[in-house]
This record gives C-alpha cells, structure tokens and sequence, in this order.
C-alpha cells in the first residue's frame, strides 16, 4: 500500500461522479486495488478526470497538477492512437510493458491510461492480455473505454469495472455557475444540451468557436428536417464522415418533440422554428427517427459504409 503521509497532488476537477471517486479513494486507503480498471460511458462524461485523479492519488508524490494532467509524470503512462494510426498498436503495447516492467521513479506505483481503449487492434488486444495476465507489481492500468461492445471479453474478464452515467443537469449547472461564473440562464441551457456530459457543457460555456459550431450544425439541422428526400439526402453527401454530430441532432429533435408535446423547449431562441416543425412532423414519425439516431450511433460502428447508413436515417423521415 502506498505511503499516505505524502502529500497528494491538487486532483483535475470532476463533476459528479461522487460514487465512483469515493470507491477509488476507498480501495487505496484500504489496500485493495485491482491491477486493471476499466472505466467506460460515452464521450465527455469525465473519465479522464477520474483517472487521472485516482493515478495522483496512487503516485502519491508532491508533483505539480500539470506533470498529472499533461502526463509528464516518469511513471505516469499515457497510451493512445498515434494520430497517423488507425488504431493502437502492438508496437505501443509492447513499450508499455517495458515501461511497467522497469523500476519507478520514486519507489511508487506505475500507472498506465490507455485512452479509447476500443482502438486496440487485435495484435496489440492479444498482447495487452498478456499483460493482465502476467501483472507487474504495483502496477495499475486504467482503460478508458467509450463503448464497452468494442473490448474483448477476455480484457472485460480480467479488469474492475466502473461504469460512468450521466451527470444530473443541476450538478452541471452549478459547477458552470459557481466555478466558471456563467449566468444563470446561460448555465441552464448550457447544462440541458449537454444531455448530462460535463465535458460538453464546459466546452460551450469556454470556447466560442465551439458555440457558434453548435448553433451553426443546429440551424443547417433544422433546416434540413425541413427540406425534401433530396435536399436531405445531398446533405448526407456532403457530411464530414469523421465528425458526425449526433448530439446537437438528438438535441434539435428532442426539443422538437418537446414542443409537440406542449413542455418546455431548450432552444428558446429557435422557439418558433422548432414549434413549426412540430405542427409538421407527426408525433409517431418524430419518435421513430430519434429511436433511428440512437440506433445509427450503434450501426456505424459495425458498418464500412457510414454514407448507407446515413442515408437511410434521414429517408426515416419521410
């Protein structure tokens, strides 16, 4: 177990999540950690801060945040997809079992990320089981994982899981308030078109850029629903394949529906666009293509063909 008169480096700041933390600082002070954790839930819940906190908390050294959150620490390792890479390699898997292997830097623990745990591709998952299987002492690794569908079994098997949820609206809303100082009202729509991911809403609330890509995807969206089979689908045409943006999608629809259905919508400043919509769409159809979205997120992880896919999402519409 490790030293806990060391003084503990200031944690990156998670939101929500109160569980999960309170388990992690738990089996260290009880000395029962897991050699494997995976954490999984979708993008921009926070796993990343978790981690990285639970690994500042396992170094236990007086080191500065940023050698934590920049991963710089010599027995921090941080593993994820080479961006001229498809996926995470063997020869990656490889180095970090050199790394666990060797002595640590100041007689602590090792620990290793690995991000989007679901790149490994099956050399590198074969040799990432030899790993778990043969552990190297004081050693933890931590898998970040968006789609748990996407691992192994044999990975799944062997790793403690931790499963990340959506973080209640409110919880979002008064850290936007009280730590980023947002208006209120700002704070609020911020925090409802998150759909409960807190990464999501800190990015709308500190970069503009991001915003205006959001209100701009919002309005092309609506405009869209609007349009004939063939205006929606020359749409699809010309979508960036790589930066498919489901969640401003579900969040125009569902306030679509909102409105259909007389309760309060997000998008007030769309208010009577969104409202028009909803005189047009039947209620039946709307509730189809919001099950449609849910499913294409599911059916272009398996299929080669993201632009068949997309097509027949917005043919759903009539």
């Amino acid at each position: 177990m490790m030293d806990m008169n060391h003084p503990i480096v200031t944690e990156p700041k998670i939101i929500g999540h109160e569980k999960i933390v309170k388990f992690l600082e738990n089996s260290i002070k009880n000395g029962r950690m897991s050699h494997a954790y995976l954490f999984y839930g979708a993008p921009n819940l926070g796993k990343r801060f978790v981690a990285e906190y639970f690994a500042a908390k396992l170094l236990g050294e007086n080191i500065p945040t940023r050698q934590i959150t920049e991963h710089l620490y010599p027995d921090l390792f941080w593993v994820e997809r080479l961006e001229s890479k498809k996926n995470i390699s063997i020869d990656q898997m490889r180095e970090l079992k050199g790394k666990l292997s060797s002595s640590s830097f100041n007689n602590s623990y090792k620990v290793a990320i690995i991000n989007e745990a679901e790149n490994l591709n099956q050399a590198a998952a074969n040799s990432f089981l030899k790993i778990l299987e043969e552990p190297s002492p004081r050693s933890v690794i931590i898998l970040l994982v968006n789609d748990l569908k996407n691992i192994p079994a044999t990975i799944i098997s062997r790793s403690q899981l931790i499963r990340f949820n959506q973080v209640k609206t409110k919880t979002i809303e008064n850290y936007l308030i009280n730590n980023l100082k947002i208006k209120k009202d700002l704070a609020t729509r911020m925090a409802l078109l998150s759909f409960g991911r807190p990464g999501i809403a800190v990015r709308l609330a500190g970069d503009k850029l991001f915003l205006k890509k959001y209100e701009d995807t919002a309005d092309k969206f609506l405009k869209i629903i609007a349009a004939d089979l063939v205006g929606r689908l020359n749409f699809v045409a010309d979508l960036d394949l790589n930066d498919i943006p489901f969640s401003v999608w579900e969040s125009v629809a569902r306030d679509i529906l909102m409105a259909q259905l007389d309760l309060p919508v997000i998008e007030q400043s769309r208010l009577l666009k969104i409202k028009s919509l909803a005189k047009e769409i039947p209620l039946d159809k709307l509730v189809d293509f919001l099950e449609e979205l849910r499913l294409t997120r599911i059916y272009l992880s398996y299929s080669a063909n993201k632009r068949i896919v997309l097509d027949n999402l917005f043919v759903s519409l009539g």
